[in-house]
């Protein structure tokens, strides 16, 4: 899936399924058999697209949408938020601001 096609259709708390390229994601996908090593959470922002995920070496991290996925060289699966997040988006954005204001510290 290319950025401008999941701008088109992505909704706070909507998923994107990853396949990394590091040491860790990679022996994910060889002990599974799939391509896919992770899970991250998408979410707007000031009319951003943002991605929210946890990345070896780094930890947990938002980038733009955009970023990260003319980074990515393996396959996206775009998936909608769960029902408990399609009934109450804010959730989301209720933990993002805990995070931005934890680093803000």
């Amino acid at each position: 899936m290319i950025y401008s096609d999941l701008r088109e259709i992505a909704k706070t708390g909507d998923i994107i399924l990853l396949g990394g390229t590091g040491v860790v994601s990679r022996i994910i996908r060889v002990l599974t058999g799939q391509s896919i090593s992770h899970v991250a959470a998408l979410f707007w922002l000031d009319g951003g697209l943002f991605i929210a995920e946890m990345v070896e070496g780094v930890g947990y991290q938002i980038v733009p949408a955009s970023q990260r996925l003319s980074a990515m060289k393996g396959i996206v699966y775009f998936g909608q938020a769960p029902k408990v997040v399609q009934d109450d988006p804010d959730s989301i954005m209720r933990v993002i601001s805990l995070y931005r204001a934890d680093i803000a510290k």
